[in-house]
């Protein structure tokens, strides 16, 4: 997946090379989705939504091998993440498999899931945002948080893809040059879904401010594991397969 990714990208990480280190800075904050609540650190957003601008997205695998306890947080016996879901291949976790690649994976086969249903890996999105509740210039984006990297749930997971290739494909822009509007949403089938709309294109300073900070939060985006961000969104109950 490239989506997340500025039109120039390969020129544009040689030009910020040298004002990367003077990014790191700038202040982190954790993003929730748990109990079907959107919070920043530990305070609940009202009406659970917050106006943010998408730094990236990544593909998300992950394989757990015992049944989830939401009373129990435990990390994944195996994971992935890249931007590109053919790319995809283990990272670390506690067990991970000796694969080249997840596609080649027999925790990837369909029927591998709980009870026969879907695959025992757990396919998803992992995003990155900036906090844009105070962007009123290019000076607030350069110092606007980072919120995440944050799961998104399996099943909000082809909604959000949408939403972004809408504004890529159609609108020919890069998410980041985009105020977005990242909601938590009741769902009767699935408890609540994440839902994220493009509301307006930015101005271009403050687009371009975001733009000098791509590679600082593609730091986040590619991290390796962390507990933290597991709580952010419950474990699907059916894998959806590669």
């Amino acid at each position: 997946m490239t989506t997340n990714l500025p039109l120039d990208a390969k020129a544009l990480r040689a030009q910020i090379a040298k004002k990367f280190q003077a990014t790191l800075h700038k202040k982190k904050e954790i993003m929730s989705f748990a109990r079907g609540r959107l919070t920043v650190g530990d305070v609940q957003c009202p009406d659970d939504k917050i106006p943010v601008v998408l730094a990236g997205v990544a593909y998300f695998n992950r394989y757990f091998g015992k049944k989830f306890d939401p009373s129990k947080l435990e990390a994944p016996e195996c994971y992935a993440i890249d931007l590109e879901q053919a790319l995809l291949h283990p990272l670390g976790g506690s067990k991970p498999q000796a694969v080249e690649s997840c596609s080649a994976c027999p925790l990837a086969e369909w029927g591998t899931g709980r009870e026969g249903r879907g695959t025992a890996c757990t396919l998803t999105l992992r995003a990155v945002f900036f906090d844009a509740r105070k962007l009123r210039n290019e000076e607030d984006a350069e110092k606007a948080p980072i919120l995440g990297p944050v799961a998104i749930p399996v099943t909000s997971k082809t909604a959000f893809l949408k939403n972004v290739a809408m504004v890529v494909k159609r609108l020919q822009g890069v998410p980041h040059e985009y105020l977005w509007i990242l909601s938590v949403l009741p769902d009767p089938k699935n408890q609540f879904r994440v839902e994220i709309n493009a509301k307006e294109k930015l101005p271009d300073p403050i687009a371009e401010a975001f733009t000098l900070r791509y590679q600082e939060a593609e730091q986040y985006l590619l991290r390796g594991y962390d507990k933290k961000e597991e709580a952010a969104a419950p474990k699907s109950t059916e894998s959806e397969a590669f």
